[in-house]
């Protein structure tokens, strides 16, 4: 549940999940997202729609099912202000180059959207390497008798050293979703000028203004 609204939802279809390979992985989908950015940030082999779609499925869609999504296409046009026609082709486009995996619902049904298993496994990879921090070396010399200091109690916040789990924790803060309020212009003018660097297209274009507690935003990872 979004800003109020339901996304995703399927008309009496339940999500496969069997085979997925979901039981095997070390981290779940929420755990490799931002690596996931970073991969579909540097995969250049889609069109402007396409690369919008498949940002839309990473930040919103697939964390329902850890790495997968239901959706039915007319959702999916409504909320980016497409046409069907034009989901359809980004969707075709996105399997294609196999960054993500669809099994299209019959009739009125929705549509499943698997994440790549390439993209798991670099995004994967990606995390492994992230984990490799050197903590701070823990000084244990003898210490100087006559340093009348060194025994002294001090008041300076001693440095923490880097762990796994203040690293999940900030990474954790940076994935969350939170409204953007369109009063912060700096902050909407920032995203703006890097999804537009970037050949995404400007952020109006990408997500929909949503409304929280009678203020108008945009839901953004982090700050």
């Amino acid at each position: 549940m979004i800003g109020g609204n339901q996304s995703g939802a399927a008309l009496s279809f339940r999500p496969r999940t069997e085979g997925n390979g979901s039981e095997v992985r070390p981290y779940k989908f929420n755990q490799i997202k931002v690596q996931v950015l970073e991969i579909a940030n540097e995969h250049v082999a889609v069109q402007k729609a396409a690369a919008e779609l498949f940002f839309h499925l990473i930040l919103v869609e697939l964390w329902r099912y850890n790495g997968m999504a239901v959706i039915r296409d007319a959702d999916l046009a409504e909320m980016k202000g497409w046409s069907c026609d034009k989901v359809s082709r980004a969707v075709r486009q996105l399997a294609q180059v196999g960054v993500i995996e669809i099994e299209r619902g019959r009739w009125n049904r929705a549509t499943e959207y698997r994440l790549g298993n390439w993209v798991w496994a670099e995004a994967i990879k990606r995390r492994q390497a992230t984990e490799k921090v050197t903590d701070f070396p823990i000084t244990r010399g003898p210490q100087n008798s006559a340093d009348k200091s060194a025994g002294m109690p001090t008041k300076t916040q001693q440095k923490r050293p880097v762990t796994k789990e203040s690293q999940d924790k900030i990474a954790a803060d940076l994935l969350t979703l939170r409204l953007v309020p369109l009063t912060k212009t700096y902050s909407i003018q920032q995203w703006s000028e890097c999804l537009e660097e970037e050949g995404i297209g400007q952020l109006k274009e990408v997500l929909p203004i949503r409304q929280l507690d009678g203020v108008e935003g945009y839901w953004l990872p982090g700050p």
